[in-house]
């Protein structure tokens, strides 16, 4: 893996983004239709008085909302814009945005203006991509590691009509790597005090040590949406990685976890809306998608690991789906269960998943164990 392994332009992620907010489906609201929008919310997204996220929120707008839009920054991150009812004007982040056929944020004209307000502005909702969605003080999260499941994961995969026995992973090199799970696969394992997960290694049997096209070495969060990234053998012409392995896998769930090389390359708003896509294609395909935070230990990038890692538990808990959080769990391993690259995730020998002592020593076995006992959980949970 390397840190600098995808360097992407502005004009290319905003081309992207557009593309993706176009994917998502959307139902107008009778007010949205009479006001004839250029564009809508897709999530609650605050309207803020000037464009970027240290500006004060004027309102926080919830999804479906239609928006009539007048300008746009330097970079067409932001658009200056009216609800459709004429009743507010603000700035909204347009990763957050689905438009009309035909619109083009970047043919507006630009603007810096800043909106004057009073003194007392509404309080701010957690915002995707801000500190306001990590936990305080840089802690990290201190969930429990293996998560309960909702009526709701398994409402996904009982509508979903895709394969239970069968997951598949989704992430880079600590997802894609032989440590990450395939051990239970080709009998490199010893289950020790967990010997009820054998039911869980049957139950998914095939589905460890099986290939990916969408856990790579070098992919983050946002390469996962681009399909020069995908596996021409496997994956349809401009199909993206993710959205080739949930078409072609059939899988019931989707292991998830990006970080690693994504605290060196996208912001806090990069991360939130590729994140949100994986998980909005994962639910559309009915596949149940398990989120997991990644660890870190120490240094210049704590602070943003900690932010994506709230990043990534705030959508768990806004889609009611799983997370696991391996980061938490992970610092009490030695280096936190990094290898001395302070990147790739620990192993120790004998190479496999041995739960006789290995998981308080390397992250590989530890994240195994903790995937294994959630995947426990879902068969469970499916089984009544």
């Amino acid at each position: 893996m390397h840190r600098t392994r995808y360097v992407i332009s502005l004009t290319a992620l905003l081309l992207i983004f557009a593309l993706l907010a176009l994917a998502v489906p959307f139902t107008p609201s009778p007010a949205a239709a009479q006001g004839d929008p250029d564009g809508w919310t897709l999530y609650d997204l605050n309207l803020r008085a000037g464009p970027g996220m240290t500006h004060t929120t004027i309102s926080v707008l919830p999804p479906n909302t239609g928006l009539i839009f007048e300008a746009r920054d330097a970079d067409t991150i932001w658009l200056l814009g009216t609800t459709a009812d004429g009743a507010i004007r603000g700035w909204v982040a347009a990763l957050y945005l689905g438009y009309r056929d035909g619109f083009i944020g970047a043919n507006l004209p630009v603007s810096d203006e800043v909106i004057p307000i009073a003194p007392a502005a509404p309080e701010s909702a957690p915002e995707s991509g801000t500190d306001a969605a990590s936990p305080a003080g840089g802690e990290w999260l201190g969930l429990p590691p293996v998560p309960a499941i909702s009526a709701r994961a398994v409402q996904i995969i009982a509508a979903g009509g895709n394969n239970p026995h069968r997951f598949t992973k989704i992430g880079d090199c600590n997802s894609a790597d032989w440590a990450f799970m395939s051990a239970l696969d080709t009998g490199q394992y010893d289950l020790g005090d967990y010997g009820h997960l054998q039911a869980a290694v049957d139950y998914y049997r095939g589905s460890f040590a099986r290939s990916s096209v969408a856990a790579r070495v070098g992919f983050s969060a946002l390469t996962m949406h681009d399909s020069t990234w995908a596996d021409p053998a496997a994956c349809q012409p401009d199909e993206s990685p993710v959205w080739c392995e949930l078409r072609t896998s059939h899988a019931a769930v989707a292991v998830i976890m990006f970080g690693a090389n994504d605290v060196y390359n996208l912001s806090g708003e990069q991360f939130d809306a590729a994140i949100r896509q994986i998980v909005d294609w994962s639910i559309r395909s009915g596949t149940l998608p398990v989120l997991t935070t990644f660890t870190w230990c120490g240094g210049p990038f704590a602070g943003k690991a900690t932010q994506l890692n709230g990043i990534t538990a705030s959508i768990a808990a806004e889609y009611d789906i799983p997370l696991i959080d391996f980061a938490s769990a992970a610092q009490a391993l030695p280096n936190c269960g990094l290898a001395a690259d302070g990147i790739h995730l620990s192993s120790v020998r004998p190479y496999g998943a041995y739960f006789t002592g290995q998981q308080a020593e390397a992250g590989f076995v530890l994240r195994t164990l903790l995937t294994l006992q959630t995947l426990d959980t879902i068969r469970l949970a499916l089984a009544g």
